[in-house]
């Protein structure tokens, strides 16, 4: 009898045990979030656009923008616009207070946020486009479009030259 007692014991002690370790989900555990790659804007920037031969995605930003974090949380959060940008450019974010001096390329004197600049730094003319102000997904597709359709022109101009 008291060995019936011992061995309940055991088990309620055990199983109230195992019930009190957070239970963690495996698919919590190996989700990954995928995100643009945003690489710092320096000459090894430049140097791996002119090696793979892709343009630079450059999104000026300030930390204060709210309209800058929406359209990080709407349009650079998207799936199909990350996989978009990861596959065809080397992308960069400079936030124009913490770095005014890479910020001051891309600006004369009204420095407007949030602002998306295609750059092909083997060309005479590097800046090949710049939109200024909100985004959406169907935006961003129009604008990365145009670029590529841009320099696919020039690209075919040079050559009939």
């Amino acid at each position: 009898m008291k060995l019936i007692l011992i061995f309940i014991i055991i088990v309620l002690v055990g199983c109230t045990t195992t019930t009190q370790i957070p239970h963690q989900n495996p698919t919590i555990i190996t989700k990954t979030h995928t995100t643009i790659k945003w690489l710092p804007f320096n000459d090894d920037l430049i140097k791996k656009s002119i090696i793979l031969n892709k343009l630079i995605f450059v999104y000026l930003n300030d930390e204060s923008c709210d309209i800058c974090k929406r359209m990080e949380k709407s349009t650079f959060g998207d799936k199909f616009i990350i996989k978009l940008i990861n596959n065809k450019f080397i992308s960069t974010s400079i936030d124009v207070e913490q770095n005014p001096i890479a910020a001051a390329i891309f600006y004369n004197n009204d420095i407007t946020v949030p602002k998306i600049v295609f750059i092909k730094p083997t060309d005479d003319r590097w800046i090949v486009s710049e939109i200024t102000g909100y985004m959406n997904v169907f935006r961003m597709v129009e604008a990365i479009n145009a670029a590529e359709i841009f320099v696919k022109d020039n690209i075919n101009e040079n050559q009939s030259n």
